[in-house]
């Protein structure tokens, strides 16, 4: 229909009935267009909140999961201390021994560095990062 009376007034050279037609057509696009973007803007902006909400939810999980595992782990430790807060005389040596072991083979870097192969190729095959404590004379652990 409107192709028709575009074509009419074309064929009558009615100009004013063209470009009356022709702005609204692309008004009419226009607005399409616009109603489009408004909606994919309202949709985002949802997803958006949605994704918010479940973070928060995660934190708060997560903050109530470490208080738990602090206060554990404060209970734990609060055992190897005395009043004063020093360690323990029947620890102490203990604790010495474990750091010159540490510092004289390396564990940690041996680890650490074993772990970030394992973090790159979790399914490739290879020895685990776990420590040989069967030995403890002086060599370094094996991961």
């Amino acid at each position: 229909m409107i192709l028709r009376r575009l074509s009419q007034s074309l064929k009558e050279q009615n100009w004013t009935a063209i470009l009356i037609e022709f702005v609204l057509l692309v008004v009419g696009v226009f607005l399409g267009i616009q109603a489009s973007n408004w909606n994919e803007a309202r949709i985002g902006q949802a997803r958006t909140k949605q994704a918010l909400d479940a973070f928060r939810v995660d934190m708060r999980d997560q903050m109530r999961v470490a208080g738990k595992f602090g206060d554990m782990a404060a209970k734990c430790l609060a055992a190897f201390y005395d009043e004063r807060g020093e360690l323990k005389p029947e620890y102490r040596q203990n604790m010495q021994r474990l750091r010159e072991w540490v510092e004289d083979n390396d564990v940690l870097a041996v680890s650490a560095e074993c772990l970030l192969k394992r973090f790159d190729a979790p399914k490739a095959p290879g020895q685990s990062c776990r420590p040989d404590y069967g030995h403890l004379d002086g060599k370094a652990a094996t991961p």
